[in-house]
């Protein structure tokens, strides 16, 4: 089934990942919480973003394409060093960004920043 603003891949992995697909309604109800910004952001590397989404009590992490408006893919979960904050955005009332995220923006470390001559 054809559904706007996702891909046929993204349907097929959250099917994968949750071991049912989606029907359009949820796949709405995803789409108007990253729309809407209630999705927390878990890379910008416009124009594809990935953000961490509830849906049936499990959080996906779904790629964004920014410049398309549609998801593109759904991520295995843990499948990256943020996994923490994955689980932590299922429940949005203890979710905290970690210290080195400012405004869904990664601060490089110390180590990683220009040396000043």
């Amino acid at each position: 089934m054809h559904i706007r603003g996702v891909t046929r891949h993204a349907q097929d992995r959250a099917a994968e990942r949750l071991g049912r697909p989606l029907a359009p309604a949820e796949w709405l109800e995803v789409q108007a919480a990253i729309l809407e910004r209630r999705a927390v952001v878990v890379t910008n590397n416009a124009p594809r973003i990935v953000y961490s989404v509830p849906v049936l009590g499990v959080v996906l992490r779904l790629v964004w394409n920014e410049a398309q408006a549609c998801i593109v893919t759904v991520l295995p979960y843990g499948a990256s060093r943020q996994t923490k904050a994955c689980r932590q955005a299922a429940n949005r009332k203890s979710f905290k960004a970690p210290a080195h995220w400012k405004g869904g923006k990664r601060i490089p470390a110390k180590s990683e920043r220009p040396r000043e001559c």
